[in-house]
């Protein structure tokens, strides 16, 4: 009963383990039906150029769907796990822009806490690979407003 009976109770504990384990997920929470946000660009402007260019672009997107500074854009959230907005600023040149992003990911845990926020801002880092500002990084800042509200905006859906 000694080795052949701890072989067999180690194979089954390690079968047991394995497929409990590679069967086992974890639940990934999500929004509530019905739940929509409305998110607003307040503004998306350079910090610091740190003397790199003067040919600025800024975009910001929420699932493929363009922010425009000023006009709140409504977010159907129900059932998804999260969202995410993506800020990107583009320092414009002639051989190849630079780009930087940054994306603020909204989920189930984190949303009454950035609705309850007066604005959300986020940093984008743009560094310069070619020309006088190589290696330099400039600094820009765009600001959100996230708020459950109920009047008549566009929706994404």
């Amino acid at each position: 009963m000694g080795n052949t009976y701890k072989l067999s109770v180690g194979a089954f504990l390690s079968f047991i383990l394995f497929f409990g384990l590679t069967n086992f997920r974890f639940e990934n929470p999500t929004f509530p039906d019905n739940l929509h946000i409305d998110v607003t660009l307040i503004e998306a402007r350079i910090i610091d150029k740190n003397g790199i260019g003067n040919e600025w672009f800024f975009t910001s997107n929420i699932e493929n769907a363009n922010l425009s500074e000023g006009i709140p854009l409504r977010v159907d959230l129900s059932g998804k796990t999260k969202i995410k907005i993506i800020s990107t600023a583009i320092e414009e040149d002639p051989s190849s822009d630079d780009v930087g992003k940054n994306e603020l990911t909204i989920t189930p845990a984190n949303l009454n806490q950035l609705t309850s926020s007066s604005l959300i801002s986020r940093d984008v880092f743009v560094k310069e690979y070619n020309g006088k500002g190589a290696r330099k990084t400039a600094t820009c800042k765009f600001k959100y407003k996230i708020s459950q509200n109920t009047n008549g905006f566009a929706t994404l859906k």
